[in-house]
């Protein structure tokens, strides 16, 4: 599958996420996991991640970039490295509501926007 990266803005970050997002419609348990750690801890970096799961890096990015399509987590690209931080989406934006309006709704709003790309990585800006 091929991942394209794009820019969500901060002023139209529920609309974006309501057309781009890939919904789980069940976590599965290293999903679970990682969730959790992430939400117990505020936020972590992947070697933390494995530090407090016991999972392999090989295992955690897979799970991370899969939650990410889903908007349940974020990757802060604020720093300049190459280990950064991960976060829960629900704790940085409570205002989202990701079911507020249809798939097909957003998606035509968005849709008119030039240069947007399905979201495999979140930029606020």
């Amino acid at each position: 599958m091929k991942q394209l990266y794009g820019v969500c803005y901060h002023s139209r970050l529920e609309m974006d996420a309501r057309a781009f997002r890939r919904p789980l419609t069940e976590l599965n348990k290293r999903q679970q996991t990682v969730l959790e750690a992430i939400q117990m801890m505020g936020g972590l970096t992947p070697q933390q991640i494995k530090e407090e799961t016991g999972l392999l890096n090989k295992e955690i990015m897979p799970v991370l970039h899969r939650l990410q399509e889903a908007f349940v987590v974020y990757e802060d690209q604020v720093a300049a490295n190459w280990d950064r931080t991960w976060y829960g989406f629900a704790a940085e934006w409570p205002e989202v509501e990701l079911e507020a309006a249809s798939w097909e709704a957003s998606a035509t709003q968005v849709g008119s926007v030039p240069d947007m790309d399905v979201l495999n990585s979140i930029s606020l800006i």
